[in-house]
């Protein structure tokens, strides 16, 4: 997939300077797995995929807690994927909705698969 590149320090916000393109599509692909779990009652999983990967848990104002914030023209739709907010009509014609949604029908099909590979798998984050 390659690298990113970022600037800062683990006490504060990171500044992507390439790779967030690579980082959108891998959160887009983490919030479809998400919620095909969710739909198949495995809200353990799921919950941990978020809160690992999607939101940090331990910020208390819950705009700020969206790890990965985007330009503002996909940030309104992209947090609407985060929370699992209702999008209307005009906000499935956007990239960031049909990223996400190509990804959702693809995993849906081959669910079974993601589901066991997923329960066998042991998530860690590496910093």
């Amino acid at each position: 997939m390659g690298l990113a590149s970022a600037i800062g320090n683990r006490l504060e916000k990171y500044h992507i300077i390439d790779g967030q393109q690579r980082l959108t599509t891998t959160t887009l692909y983490l919030i479809s797995i998400r919620d095909i779990l969710k739909q198949n009652n495995d809200i353990k999983t799921a919950d941990r995929i978020n809160e690992q990967y999607i939101i940090n848990q331990y910020i208390e104002n819950i705009e700020e807690s969206i790890r990965l914030k985007l330009a503002s023209s996909d940030s309104e739709i992209f947090r609407k994927l985060v929370f699992n907010d209702k999008l209307n009509q005009e906000n499935k014609k956007h990239l960031i909705y049909r990223n996400y949604n190509e990804f959702y029908k693809y995993i849906k099909k081959i669910k079974k698969i993601y589901i066991n590979l997923l329960k066998s798998l042991k998530i860690e984050l590496i910093l």
